[in-house]
């Protein structure tokens, strides 16, 4: 059994995940003081003038998108599958949007995740909100299928600077990411 390293860049020294793993998850902290604001409830103009079982509520969530304070090269065919932490809702009242977030093996920009407040609160700099596990994708080649069957886990290494490959938030169907760069050491 042995270790595959991963490169780790550091945004916010309170984000560092290199001593915050439990188990198989390693927590992730939220980049910067965050204040989310809950759905806003808009009531029909004519409310008064339709019959109640007519009126119609528009609620407008508030989905904000906030920095985890990390990015990391992640060995090819791998990447992180994030979920909630079991307190998250509880304590702060918000779940993440798509409730399993996957950050691909060729995304090296700033992880973020993308929240939606179900009332207003307030996160802290450096709270863990998150947990991440890195996991071989399902459309690796059978050889590292094989392979993963003997690694035991990942140790980080904490470097300045990673080479950006590709777009990440918003950037489904662009054709234009730069494709050097995209094996891992």
């Amino acid at each position: 059994m042995f270790k595959r390293t991963i490169k780790l860049r550091i945004h916010n020294p309170l984000c560092d995940i290199r001593n915050k793993k439990f188990g198989n998850m390693t927590d992730l902290c939220i980049n910067g003081d965050w204040t989310l604001y809950g759905p806003i409830c808009k009531m029909n103009p004519n409310f008064g003038q339709i019959p109640l079982t007519e009126t119609k509520l528009n609620i407008e969530f508030n989905p904000v998108l906030v920095g985890l304070g990390i990015s990391m090269t992640l060995p090819k065919h791998y990447g992180a599958i994030i979920v909630p932490r079991s307190s998250t809702f509880g304590k702060f009242k918000c779940l993440l949007s798509n409730s399993v977030g996957v950050i691909e093996w060729n995304y090296k920009n700033e992880w973020k995740a993308n929240l939606i407040p179900f009332e207003d609160t307030f996160i802290a700099d450096g709270t863990s909100i998150l947990q991440f596990e890195v996991k071989l994708l399902p459309d690796a080649p059978w050889y590292m299928k094989i392979m993963d069957l003997f690694i035991s886990g990942f140790k980080y290494k904490k470097v300045d600077v990673l080479t950006t490959t590709r777009e990440g938030w918003g950037s489904t169907d662009k054709i234009n990411f730069n494709t050097q760069n995209l094996l891992c050491t």
